[in-house]
Parts: structure tokens; sequence; C-alpha cells
């Protein structure tokens, strides 16, 4: 008996409907984690107030005169 139940396993009615419904619910968890993780980050990067670029060198020259 032990070995025909490693054999064929054992089936259970719902098995496969009770496991796509637990793997659909843990993608939207991650999905929804992964939205906030992003809102968090832009708020992270919002909050430093850093320049959207930097000035490295300036340099003198004649204008244009109009």
């Amino acid at each position: 008996m032990v070995v025909q139940v490693f054999r064929e396993g054992v089936t259970v009615p719902g098995y496969v409907t009770t496991i796509s419904a637990v793997l659909f619910i843990g993608g939207l968890h991650l999905f929804s984690l992964g939205v906030i993780g992003e809102y968090i980050g832009r708020i992270y990067y919002e909050a430093k107030q850093r320049p959207l670029y930097l000035v490295q060198e300036t340099s003198v020259t004649k204008r244009v005169s109009e």
C-alpha cells in the first residue's frame, strides 16, 4: 500500500482548484508589493530633493550680440 501511494499519489477532489487559487492570490500579493515598493522608492528619491542634473564646469564666452 505504501508503494502504491508513492507510485500513483493520492487524488483529492478540488486539489488543482485550491492550488490554482492559492497561486493566483499569491501572485496578486507579489504584484501589489511591487507596486507599493515602486511607490515608496519614488517617494524616497523625491524626498532627497536633489537637482535633476549637476553642472560640472562652466566657461565664460563672448555673448552674441542681437
